[in-house]
């Protein structure tokens, strides 16, 4: 099992290559999906009520994300104390999910369609759509790192049309991220500052790179 790591600011597109990917036939991971995992369970939703208020929750007592986002994105503080609360669980139940992967692969028989691809039934692409990769220790577990990146004018126009915000709102999540991404670390680099089918011929340039990298190899 090979692990690439997806980063990139709000507005960037990660969850379109993602998307992209998953079609390709990677394995995807959406942090997003893991955060509403996490922020479902009773003990963090506590800790999130404890320090934000009773007013980040509707009335039947479910998490309403657009609001807390509301809250941590115009406050720097807030935003480091909902990742203080949110980031170790996050990370923790990404890695039990990577663990039950690598676990099924070890039990599971090969086929033959894994055969003729890899030789090897473990060696298989998994995608972590991880924005705050960084800031925990979870980037040691990549064998890639893709960065997906575009101007912040097109990513403030993004975030306002796919979250139906202002521009005034999504102008302030995505100067509120201040996302660290450190290039040195970076392995490839995709500007997604075109339309849809020059993304498209990008991210299969990249699966293809990352076969012959990784998995076609084996082969040989």
């Amino acid at each position: 099992m090979k692990i690439i790591c997806l980063v990139g600011e709000i507005g960037t597109g990660k969850t379109t290559v993602a998307k992209i990917l998953e079609n390709l036939g990677a394995d995807v991971i959406y942090s997003d999906y893991v955060a509403k995992i996490v922020s479902s369970k009773s003990a963090i939703k506590s800790e999130l009520v404890k320090f934000f208020g009773k007013k980040i929750l509707y009335r039947n007592g479910r998490l309403n994300r657009k609001k807390l986002a509301n809250i941590v994105f115009s406050n720097r503080d807030k935003l480091e104390k909902l990742n203080e609360i949110m980031l170790p669980q996050i990370v923790k139940e990404i890695k039990k999910i990577l663990y039950q992967k690598e676990k099924l692969e070890k039990t599971s028989k090969p086929t033959i369609k894994k055969i003729k691809r890899t030789k090897k039934e473990d060696e298989r692409i998994v995608v972590i759509e991880a924005p705050l990769l960084f800031i925990t220790n979870l980037y040691k577990k990549c064998n890639e790192i893709l960065y997906v990146t575009c101007p912040i004018d097109l990513r403030i126009e993004r975030v306002a049309s796919n979250m139906n915000l202002s521009e005034k709102e999504a102008k302030l999540r995505v100067e509120g991220q201040n996302l660290y991404i450190p290039i040195e670390k970076v392995n490839y680099i995709i500007n997604n500052n075109k339309d849809m089918n020059y993304l498209k011929k990008e991210i299969k340039k990249y699966y293809k790179y990352i076969q012959d990298r990784y998995l076609f190899k084996s082969l040989f």
